[in-house]
């Protein structure tokens, strides 16, 4: 079906799973039957899968009540899912594919919507139905917020907690309290346990009700790789324990990892798998070297203490991988929430249970869930206060990560070998750490001898722009965050700013900005910063002169106030030194002249090293682009931004003759409905034969400049093009 991306199209089809539901759309899964193009016929489709996104057109939250199983037949435009387009970013059409999924299907109020009175039977479409059930009952007898964090808990439900909640969990190093994982499985064998010791179930009882509750919650959770994994690993110490077999927790490790990976060999590559594994062989290996090394305290607090270390200890490199943080009160958060997280959780299963045969009992076992699941936000809000609760952290690189375990093991198996080491001079173990120190070694030398270049990054922010700087002496500027754009037909928002440029500095591990700029307070330059600002600390914010758009640039000032940061005003005949040769000047717009809009006082920006410069023009256009075209300033550069997206208004011969680059780029958003770049533009440089980069097309643009040359790449359609240097003034 990729290959109807970009039409409007009917399909009809299955729905898989439960419907997700959140503040402003419904997502579920469709198994495609046929589809029917405009002033098409019907056409026969194999079973594939799409994602289809409901949004609703007041923003407010609906529920739909489609229920699992259900045939329908439904109408709206298909989409490829976003690929990378930023470096660190997440490749969301990677990770569909991974589970057959190659498009998506947006749609609105205004789009047929037709239950077809047809319902797929089967067991699985049955459990999806009664774990729908289930949850709306949950969310009428507790409050939204406590009812959205006991199905996450429950099942890995996400959609009911806030962005907000998900974040503050995550820097406290819990998150995994709403990804269903095998602490949940543990509690599930611990509810049938207890049952079975209340009912004095025999074993030939117990083990296939404990079989079959682990499989049942894997169709209650999807089948979720962590909860497959621990379902696997529990089956076979019960099948173990059974037949009088000696358990091997390593072996079921292995031959779980086994089955998931025939099942899907792309699991190996997702942070789940990963995280899952590294969490278990951890504990596996650490626990009780480290409840030895904590032998001082009490036996309950050395293991209290053992275990979300060792855990956080085979993790912390995977989680600063795919998450860029480090929680330094993990440790503390999980002694202190573990006990209330299964309190609620063993109450949720009974909850479910009761549910299935006697709801009035279980509404009143809910009740009690309303505080329990208070005190496990009013705790994680205290530890989330504590200062630094998270460090923001770099990706590491696949050598950095191979030295942190070498170390790791060597420092557990020399210390636990130490008396044999007095005996023998040299082994195995010494040889990891002096390995993993090695590869350390070798990271810091090539980069403590290479001179590091000028970067920037033209980053894809849609229709809008974010401009990064980082210089040689490690100086770095952000100018502009992008805009909130309006998806499909106005139903939905999003903003850059949060969900690319944040996450983009977070994957370098930048926690200060030397400098944010904003070139003018458009939304689609300066809204995204609203979320920088409070993301990431910076020394100053800088706009050109505000007096002539003081009422637009009012709620931006007010959170850098907020945040404690200073303001500087930048215009025409200042230079700021960033140090090794590498300074901005401002050529726009003059100090005490205001011109017609917003777009005409952009700031332009001349960012020079050595013979090499590039030329920043925001928005400029109309009165304030004429002015800068006839005044003195060099406007001589190697690369270009064009200004405005490339707009018609942005098109002067006489400026860009001035400005003679060897390069051009242009930030636009993909499909945007204002033609963005123009075709006189385009044609402009193409007739000159001066290379034109577009994010829409390309993603981001890379370029890094050692100062006499440019090497330019894109995320999308990769290839280096070298760009010499002609001087700069």
């Amino acid at each position: 079906m990729a290959s109807f991306a970009g039409e409007r199209v009917q399909i009809e089809g299955t729905i898989i799973g439960t419907p997700e539901l959140s503040e402003d759309r419904t997502l579920w899964h469709l198994k495609v039957d046929r589809l029917k193009r405009k002033n098409g016929d019907w056409l026969i489709i194999p079973g594939e899968t799409v994602m289809v996104y409901y949004f609703f057109n007041d923003g407010g939250k609906k529920d739909l009540s489609l229920e699992p199983g259900a045939r329908i037949r439904l109408q709206g435009n298909l989409n490829l899912p976003r690929e990378r387009r930023n470096p660190g970013e997440f490749d969301y059409r990677e990770y569909l594919a991974r589970r057959g999924i190659h498009v998506l299907l947006y749609m609105g109020e205004r789009d047929e919507l037709l239950p077809l009175g047809k319902k797929e039977g089967g067991l699985y479409s049955y459990v999806a139905g009664i774990k729908a059930n289930f949850k709306n009952f949950v969310r009428s007898e507790i409050p939204d917020r406590e009812a959205g964090l006991l199905l996450a808990m429950l099942f890995g439900d996400k959609e009911g907690v806030s962005q907000e909640d998900r974040e503050m969990f995550s820097s406290i190093g819990v998150a995994h309290t709403f990804a269903v994982s095998g602490l949940h499985v543990g509690f599930v064998l611990l509810f049938v346990m207890s049952l079975a010791k209340i009912f004095r179930l025999r074993d030939s009882l117990f083990i296939p009700l404990a079989l079959g509750s682990l499989f049942f919650y894997c169709v209650l959770s999807e089948f979720t790789v962590t909860v497959v994994r621990a379902s696997i690993m529990g089956s076979l110490a019960l099948l173990g324990t059974y037949y009088g077999r000696e358990h091997d927790s390593h072996l079921g490790l292995a031959l779980s990892a086994l089955i998931i990976l025939i099942w899907n060999p792309f699991f190996l590559f997702e942070p789940g798998f990963q995280l899952s594994y590294a969490a278990v062989i951890s504990l596996l290996y650490f626990t009780s070297f480290i409840k030895n090394l904590l032998s001082f305290l009490p036996s309950h607090l050395s293991t209290a203490a053992a275990v979300p270390l060792a855990a956080q200890l085979g993790t912390a490199p995977f989680t600063a991988l795919h998450f860029n943080y480090f929680s330094l009160v993990s440790i503390f958060a999980n002694i202190f929430l573990i006990a209330v997280m299964g309190a609620a959780v063993l109450i949720g299963f009974l909850a479910f249970v009761l549910f299935l045969c006697f709801r009035p009992l279980a509404g009143v076992l809910l009740q009690g869930e309303g505080p329990l699941l208070g005190l496990f936000y009013s705790l994680s809000g205290i530890i989330n206060s504590v200062p630094y609760a998270s460090v923001n952290v770099a990706s590491p690189s696949f050598f950095h990560i191979t030295a942190y375990f070498l170390i790791l093991v060597g420092i557990k198996e020399l210390w636990e070998n130490r008396e044999i080491l007095k005996q023998n001079s040299f082994n195995v173990w010494k040889a990891a750490v002096l390995g993993g120190i090695f590869i350390l070694f070798i990271s810091a030398a090539s980069h403590l001898f290479s001179r590091d270049p000028l970067e920037i990054i033209f980053l894809d922010v849609g229709q809008g722009d974010a401009i990064f700087i980082e210089t040689p002496s490690g100086q770095r500027i952000l100018i502009d965050g992008g805009g909130k754009p309006q998806y499909y037909q106005n139903q939905r928002n999003s903003s850059p700013g949060r969900y690319e440029v944040v996450p983009f500095l977070k994957s370098r591990g930048i926690n200060r900005l030397d400098y944010i700029i904003n070139t003018h307070p458009d939304e689609d330059h300066a809204e995204g910063l609203l979320h920088v600002i409070s993301a990431v600390k910076a020394k100053y914010l800088a706009t050109p002169p505000v007096e002539p758009m003081k009422e637009e640039y009012d709620e931006l000032l007010k959170r850098a106030a907020g945040e404690g940061i200073p303001h500087r005003e930048l215009y025409r005949g200042m230079v700021m030194d960033l140090g090794d040769g590498v300074r901005i000047e401002v050529l726009a717009p003059e100090k005490d002249r205001a011109y017609g809009g917003t777009n005409e006082n952009s700031l332009v920006l001349k960012v020079i090293y050595g013979e090499v410069s590039f030329l920043l023009t925001g928005d400029i256009e109309g009165e304030g682009l004429n002015d800068l075209t006839v005044s003195p300033s060099d406007l001589n550069s190697t690369v270009l931004k064009i200004p405005h997206h490339g707009s018609a208004n942005s098109f002067d011969e006489a400026f860009y003759s001035r400005t003679a680059p060897q390069a051009v780029v242009v930030s636009v958003g993909a499909n945007n409905r204002f033609g963005h770049p123009s075709e006189k533009i385009v044609d402009y440089w193409e007739a000159l034969k001066v290379p034109l980069f577009r994010t829409d097309l390309n993603g981001a643009v890379i370029v890094k400049s050692d100062g006499k040359r440019c090497i330019i790449n894109t995320i999308i359609n990769n290839e280096d093009n070298r760009i010499q240097g002609k001087g700069a003034r």
